[in-house]
């Protein structure tokens, strides 16, 4: 370190900073215990700012070169102190002894005038305040991911629910394909499903609490995928019931041949027996058959019992109904229509 030069005040009567006494001698290097009221008029001290001392010869306590400063005359203890000067400016007080902390400490006033200041190279040559580290600043942690602390961590509801949403799944389709292969629609109501859907919303809320609480999710995403597939399922067999319940199975149409109609008359049932005078006879053993012959050819069933009203006045565009009993048990409607002239008609069964 490249020391500067500069020099402390020399010896002699000051204003004490203490303000305990209305002057303190200074000894060259500290403020002793040697006070007075009043000086001697003999003794004079220039108060032009001397030399300051540099830091190491603070650190070291010795003197700085044999010479007193230039403009300072150094005196006795009964030398005359400097002269007051109010009109000096003040700067702010930074005590260079032990005796100016005697204030804070004893709560003693400081003196109503200030007569003496530290200099301001005493202030530059002051070290630096140390820079201390900052706690608290820092970007915190990430939150350390660890298993559940179970001895086997599961989440029991998640895979609960994933297996009863692809219970409900498969019983989705098994009804889809009944419906597609016999032409009718039926009433279905899954346990499972109800029951896979709680337990998936069950297993998300425990994983969610686990992520909540810094640990792994253990299930979530079985849990979701239970969710999904207990939710298409519901729909889907909540559809099928509903169309099943409004339209009592749905209309099906039937005929031996298949498409049964206008566009394809010959192939039609006939149901009535055409006459010279273009009337049709009703023949309720003939209209009988042709609905179990058309039940039988659309629905691959033989019907166990048909009844048809015992007579009636047959047109075209006339409509009447059987009533047909398919196996099972199950009772059906077939609503029969006149297409033509020559006794075909239109079954429909419902």
């Amino acid at each position: 370190m490249t020391d500067t030069t500069t020099r402390a005040p020399v010896s002699g009567w000051y204003a004490d900073p203490s303000g305990r006494a209305p002057y303190r001698w200074w000894s060259g290097e500290n403020w002793t215990t040697e006070t007075l009221e009043s000086l001697p008029s003999e003794a004079f001290v220039d108060c032009s700012e001397a030399a300051l001392p540099t830091r190491r010869s603070l650190r070291e306590a010795r003197p700085v070169g044999g010479e007193p400063a230039s403009g300072v005359t150094a005196t006795s203890p009964t030398a005359t102190p400097c002269p007051p000067a109010s009109d000096r400016t003040q700067s702010t007080y930074v005590p260079v002894n032990p005796l100016a902390h005697e204030n804070a400490h004893h709560g003693s006033a400081s003196p109503a005038t200030a007569r003496w200041s530290t200099p301001a190279a005493w202030i530059a040559n002051a070290p630096q305040q140390p820079d201390h580290a900052v706690y608290g600043t820092g970007v915190p942690f990430a939150r350390q991911q660890r298993r559940v602390p179970l001895v086997r961590a599961t989440n029991r509801p998640a895979r609960n629910g994933f297996a009863l949403g692809i219970l409900s799944t498969l019983i989705l389709i098994g009804v889809v394909g009944a419906t597609v292969v016999t032409g009718r629609l039926y009433t279905v109501w899954s346990l499972w499903t109800v029951v896979g859907l709680i337990c998936s919303i069950v297993g998300i809320v425990r994983a969610n609490g686990w992520e909540a609480r810094g640990l792994v999710p253990i299930g979530r995403a079985r849990a979701v995928a239970g969710l999904v597939l207990c939710v298409v399922s519901l729909l889907g067999q909540t559809t099928e019931t509903a169309l099943a319940v409004a339209g009592g199975y749905g209309p099906v149409a039937v005929s031996p041949a298949g498409a049964a109609g206008s566009s394809a008359p010959d192939r039609a049932p006939v149901i009535g027996i055409p006459q010279p005078d273009g009337a049709l006879v009703y023949s309720r053993a003939q209209a009988q058959s042709s609905i179990a012959a058309a039940y039988a050819s659309a629905l691959k069933s033989e019907p166990a019992r048909v009844a048809c009203p015992a007579s009636e006045a047959l047109a075209v565009s006339v409509s009447f109904s059987c009533r047909v009993v398919v196996a099972g048990g199950t009772a059906t409607t077939a609503h029969v229509t006149i297409v033509d002239s020559a006794g075909h008609a239109e079954i429909q069964v419902s």
